[in-house]
């Protein structure tokens, strides 16, 4: 009769640390093992061309909205980077899948706008799908894009 008890407390006593083991080993197998990105984002590089100069900075701003598209803000993410060899190359990571518009401009006197004089911009400037506008930029329509797969590469040349 003695032997029965203490085989009811060893089972017991495993019982109440299977769960603390389980809880230990799942905390260790996540600090190990990093989490898969989410399928559902991806990566926008945009190569844009046609820079006169070195001077100032590209701005770069990503729409995911008609709304965001034409307010004059930083827009659902912003990026700026160096022109060199009249080229830049801006890339926004873990961007969720949708659709999406890019405006740009060459901002070489580093005032944060786009400088417009009597006949129109003076600092060269650029739209995804390279659309232009007649008379200020392009409707949304016409520069959106869709993100659907974990890359998306664009080329805009800015004029």
């Amino acid at each position: 009769m003695s032997e029965r008890p203490r085989a009811s407390r060893a089972f017991a006593a495993i019982t109440r640390a299977l769960p603390l083991a389980a809880v230990l080993a799942s905390a260790m197998l996540l600090a190990v093992c990093p989490a898969s990105a989410d399928p559902q984002t991806g990566k926008i590089t945009i190569v844009a061309t046609g820079f006169g100069s070195e001077k100032g900075e590209v701005l770069v701003q990503l729409a995911n909205s008609q709304k965001d598209y034409d307010e004059d803000d930083d827009g659902f993410r912003m990026a700026s980077v160096k022109p060199a060899g009249g080229r830049a190359t801006i890339v926004f990571e873990d961007v969720p899948y949708g659709e999406y518009a890019i405006k740009l401009f060459h901002d070489e006197n580093s005032n944060r706008k786009l400088d417009i004089g009597w006949t129109g911009p003076e600092e060269r400037y650029g739209f995804s799908n390279n659309e232009r506008g007649l008379i200020g930029p392009p409707a949304f329509e016409k520069v959106r894009f869709e993100l659907s797969a974990p890359e998306k590469n664009l080329e805009i040349a800015v004029k």
